[in-house]
């Protein structure tokens, strides 16, 4: 075989055609370099601690419970099925339900509303150089407007349940390709910078995420040309620190209002 006809495996048609296949090599054509970031990156100056939950948030809030054995205690019927679904993820790491915590912290957070919607593994398709690629992350946030049209995605949620899943930084690799498409899409619209948001959910632990996608950035993706700026996506917690984790409860209230900020965020880029 000549130098001519070798290809690069992680540079492959297969390893491209779909995000949850991405490895660092994908990012480093793309030029995506994810950073530490620290909460404010990801909420701006909002103040969790003057956020105002919602009636209904102690279903997935259970105050003052952390999760630390499977004994079944005293606990509001209400509560129970959050409950008992984060015991499961202690009990259950080969299958953990992932998907269904994903869906309540969704729910109870709002994030079905008058304004933006959410649903399970949203299509996203875009063509640069040679490579057709699409994605399926498990949960985006799209808004009410794009409802008749190909809807548009704000914030990408990806459940990293590989055992290995560390080989792929921990999920990022996919959660970048994700977040990347839902930008392009909404390029196609408007061309503008781009903010979105995402979200790592690996078992009971959470990192956040915020990118933004410049113009300039888009328009040379576009032209299926190699990008000339580097798009740095923050995480919170960062990598240098243990993930949020929802089985102790002051962690699980900094994750509810934070996603109740990300609810509010996300709200106004898909009205603006």
């Amino acid at each position: 075989m000549s130098d001519e006809d070798y290809e690069d495996p992680h540079d492959s048609y297969k390893v491209w055609k779909n995000t949850s296949k991405w490895r660092p090599f994908q990012l480093e054509m793309l030029k995506i370099d994810f950073k530490h970031g620290k909460l404010e990156d990801i909420i701006d100056n909002i103040d969790i601690d003057n956020i105002i939950l919602n009636d209904d948030i102690d279903r997935i809030l259970l105050p003052g419970i952390n999760i630390i054995n499977y004994e079944n205690i005293n606990i509001n019927k209400k509560q129970l099925p959050f409950y008992n679904r984060l015991k499961q993820i202690l009990r259950f790491p080969d299958e953990p339900p992932v998907d269904s915590v994903a869906y309540d912290l969704l729910t109870w957070t709002e994030f079905e509303d008058i304004n933006i919607h959410f649903r399970p593994q949203p299509k996203l398709t875009m063509k640069w150089k040679k490579y057709d690629i699409s994605s399926n992350a498990d949960f985006g946030v799209y808004s009410d407007r794009s409802i008749d049209q190909i809807p548009v995605e704000y914030l990408m949620i990806v459940e990293d349940k590989r055992a290995r899943a560390s080989i792929y930084q921990n999920g990022e690799c996919q959660l970048a390709g994700e977040m990347l498409l839902a930008a392009y899409n909404r390029f196609e619209n408007i061309q503008r910078d781009h903010i979105v948001y995402g979200i790592i959910l690996k078992g009971n632990l959470i990192r956040f995420y915020k990118v933004i996608f410049s113009e300039l950035y888009l328009q040379e993706l576009r032209k299926s040309k190699y990008p000339t700026i580097t798009i740095e996506p923050l995480t919170y917690p960062p990598q240098t620190e243990r993930a949020l984790s929802l089985n102790i409860y002051e962690q699980r209230e900094k994750i509810i209002k934070i996603l109740c900020v990300l609810k509010q965020k996300t709200e106004e880029l898909a009205i603006y």
